[in-house]
């Protein structure tokens, strides 16, 4: 009994070290960690059936000076709101993750540009139902790239920076 006992403690807290590692403790979205290991099994994917991905970087406008005038606490609640808003929203093929202070990143399992704006666009929006006081709401930049069959992951990840900085 104490054997099994042991042995279900030390499997719980296995668990508990592979979500630490993997998922981002204030808004539980996974991490730059399991972001990377899930783009690369899509890269497999996507070369063994040429099917085509997204990588869009998100940052939340002006966050920084949230957390200078407001507080951390009121900046930890805005980015705990604003995933709260993009898990209502997004779709479950949508993988979102948190990859650092401000700035998320989502793999979106398709090159169709309709379904793309269409994601940006609500992303937008999201932001907007986010109040970081009674009259200042939330705002996002977006940048998007669609993985090329010839370009590395990193090229495409790139390219999603760039076109993240234009956007702001």
């Amino acid at each position: 009994s104490r054997l099994l006992r042991e042995v279900k403690l030390r499997k719980a807290a296995e668990r508990r070290i592979r979500y630490v590692a993997t998922h981002d403790e204030l808004t539980g979205l996974p991490n730059r960690n399991l972001l990377s290991d899930r783009m690369q099994q899509a890269i497999l994917q996507h070369q063994r059936g040429n099917k085509a991905f997204c990588v869009m970087f998100l940052d939340l406008d002006g966050f920084k000076a949230i957390n200078d005038e407001y507080g951390h606490n009121v900046g930890d609640q805005v980015l705990i709101d604003f995933v709260y808003q993009c898990h209502q929203a997004l779709n479950d093929d949508i993988l979102f993750a948190r990859i650092g202070g401000e700035e998320f990143a989502l793999y979106v399992a398709t090159d169709d540009a309709d379904k793309l704006r269409a994601t940006c666009e609500q992303l937008l929006s999201l932001a907007n139902n986010v109040m970081v006081t009674p009259s200042k709401t939330l705002s996002v930049s977006v940048g998007s790239a669609i993985k090329r069959a010839t370009e590395t992951f990193s090229n495409t990840m790139k390219r999603a920076d760039q076109a993240l900085y234009l956007a702001k």
